[in-house]
């Protein structure tokens, strides 16, 4: 079992190392083909804050892999996890995939969470990679300027 993990993750690697970019529209694949919606729940004060990330694609594409990875959080907010692959998502449809993320909140403040979305999306022919990033405003406390 340990080694067709390992083929699957070389060989999920690979594809990533050398697939072209979904930025360019190539063989027919639109450019925009993916959509990453993140949103952070409003908490009233210090503790645990959990924000949500959507990432969509559309029919005739389907979502084959995708992780997200937190790049950057307030001083106040500390996430539980870097990253939250595959199969921690709460949603695992071909057109959608949903990750929660967990975050700690020390103290009241606003600010904004940066993320990053991979994703592998695949028609009839072909897999693309791509990589998206998002932002997440994150409330703690009452809504300061």
């Amino acid at each position: 079992m340990i080694g067709r993990r390992r083929v699957w993750l070389v060989s999920l690697v690979a594809a990533f190392a050398s697939a072209p970019d979904a930025n360019a529209d190539d063989g027919g694949v639109p450019a925009l083909a993916l959509t990453v919606a993140a949103t952070c729940e409003r908490a009233t004060g210090p503790g645990r804050v959990r924000c949500d990330v959507d990432v969509r694609t559309s029919s005739p594409h389907t979502l084959r892999w995708a992780d997200v990875q937190v790049v950057e959080t307030p001083r106040f907010l500390s996430p539980l996890k870097g990253r939250v692959g595959p199969l921690d998502a709460s949603v695992r449809e071909p057109e959608l995939v949903r990750f929660a993320l967990g975050m700690v909140a020390r103290e009241r403040g606003t600010g904004e969470v940066r993320l990053r979305v991979r994703a592998l999306f695949c028609t009839e022919n072909a897999c693309i990679p791509v990589t998206h990033d998002a932002r997440a405003r994150v409330v703690i406390g009452p809504d300061l300027p």
